[in-house]
């Protein structure tokens, strides 16, 4: 039945500190608790990828209380981790013993080719840490299927495979064609944006060739392969 904590409505009483927990409720926190000092949080949230989300954090006024991590993607929380993990530059760099990292998989809820904003802050606290927000998108998981696209396919060009796919960017392009033949390589994205175009000729009947696209944002693209009026495409999937 409490107003919504602030200075003048309901303000934190003397030797507290006002912090929240993960799911918004408000928290005070007596500063000297059991000879216990005043919280001096630090940390930073270095990286966040389709891989791993990971960083440190500790209380340099209390450095054996090891600190529980919340992540937040678009501001829901997906995550909770606690921030024990041994680094030698931390320790190197005078942050206590070193145990202060955490680093956690990217949450599979977040691999689904959107685009998320990352943070990541101490439970307990309104303490958000530094380099916070990240942002990751384009992310799928190893396990997703890609489904398959074909246009017009006959004896023009025929058997495309491209493989592996999903890739971290170098994919390997295997169909069958006339000798000789003018072939148009085009790769865009969902959205219509070209991102690769080549031509070549078909050297044998039997075709393999290799496209790049480390340089390119995680996510779909389509292939497209076309000879004398005729074109197969493909779906790929990039995961880096």
């Amino acid at each position: 039945g409490l107003a919504t904590p602030n200075s003048s409505q309901f303000p934190t009483p003397a030797g507290f500190t006002l912090g929240a927990y993960s799911d918004g409720t408000p928290i005070y926190t007596q500063n000297s608790p059991g000879g216990g000092n005043t919280p001096n949080y630090q940390g930073f949230l270095d990286g966040a990828n389709c891989g791993v989300i990971g960083g440190w954090a500790w209380d340099q006024a209390n450095q054996n209380i090891k600190k529980t991590i919340v992540i937040t993607a678009n501001g829901a929380s997906v995550a909770t981790t606690i921030a024990n993990q041994y680094r030698a530059d931390l320790a190197a760099a005078g942050i206590g013993n070193g145990y202060y990292k955490f680093e956690i998989p990217t949450p599979a809820s977040l691999k689904n080719g959107s685009s998320y904003t990352i943070s990541a802050m101490i439970d307990g606290s309104i303490y958000t840490l530094n380099s916070t927000p990240k942002t990751i998108s384009g992310c799928y998981s190893m396990n997703a299927r890609v489904g398959i696209e074909e246009t017009i396919s006959d004896e023009a060009i025929d058997g495309l495979i491209i493989s592996p796919n999903p890739s971290d960017g170098i994919y390997n392009l295997s169909f069958s064609t006339k000798m000789g033949s003018s072939l148009a390589l085009t790769v865009t994205s969902l959205t219509g944006n070209i991102v690769l175009q080549q031509d070549f000729k078909a050297a044998s009947s039997n075709v393999n060739h290799i496209i790049n696209l480390k340089n390119k944002p995680n996510g779909e693209y389509l292939v497209r392969i076309a000879t004398e009026g005729k074109q197969m495409v493909k779906k790929i999937v990039k995961i880096e």
